[in-house]
Formats: C-alpha cells, structure tokens, sequence
C-alpha cells in the first residue's frame, strides 16, 4: 500500500462523520439500490456537506455540478465527472437514477428544464421560492 492510498483511507474515515447537513444521504441509502447513478446539481464539496458522498462510498457514481471551482474533487471521488458552471438548464442530462438539487432559490426554475425522469429527486424546499416544488414534482407523478 502506497502513501497515496493510506492518505485516502484516512480521508475516508474522516469523511464519514460527514455527508449531508440533515442526514438525507443515509435516508436514501436505506432506501435506494446498491449501485446507481446521480446529478448532483449544486453539489458544493466533495465530502462536508454533500448529500451524494455517502452513497459515492457505497458504489454509486455520476455527474457533479457546481458555480465554484472545487479543488481534489477529481482526486476525492475519481469516479464521479465533476463539471465547474452556472447551470439554469439541466435538458441536456440524461439517464440518472437521482437528481439531487441544490442551488438555493433557483431551484424550480431548474426542476421545470428537466427533459428525464430520475426515479428519485432531492431537493430542499424551505425558502420561500422553492415552496412549489412539491406540487411541481407531484404533477409530473412523483410521490
């Protein structure tokens, strides 16, 4: 074992005090399939905070978006595609099995570009402007 992957394994016992702010990442891993796909929109860090690095420690994978340049993520979670931008329009992304979205305000206005149909979305709704996702979500048949 080389320093490199004795330096990740702490890493990685360290970073499961983390994930998610709310302990969304352990409700969906109790209720989602073993491996998967994600777009993490607004994914903000690869570990603090992040609603998909639990469920990237369990198998799965997928693209990763964020405004702000993160730096290690490539090196942090290799098997994820991480893509620095401003996103308003997610049409052009296709087949995931979640969508975890987290843009603060903006997030309907993202939600209503959707052109799939992830069998689970994440998204938060406690500011006042993301108040109509529910309804949103419920009136293209998610639950």
């Amino acid at each position: 074992m080389d320093k490199q992957d004795i330096k990740l394994k702490r890493i990685i016992k360290v970073a499961l005090l983390f994930g998610s702010a709310e302990g969304e990442d352990r409700m969906m891993l109790s209720q989602l399939p073993e491996k998967g796909t994600y777009l993490d929109i607004g994914c903000s860090t690869p570990i603090k905070a992040s609603n998909t690095w639990l469920l990237y420690l369990n198998g799965w994978s997928g693209t990763c978006i964020d405004i702000r340049k993160i730096r290690r993520f490539k090196w942090i979670r290799p098997r994820d595609k991480f893509i620095q931008k401003t996103i308003m329009d997610i049409s052009e992304y296709k087949d995931y099995d979640l969508l975890d979205i987290d843009v603060d305000g903006i997030d309907l206005e993202i939600l209503k570009t959707m052109t799939f149909y992830p069998r689970w979305i994440l998204a938060e709704c406690n500011l006042k402007t993301q108040l109509g996702i529910p309804d949103f979500l419920e009136s293209l048949g998610y639950e």
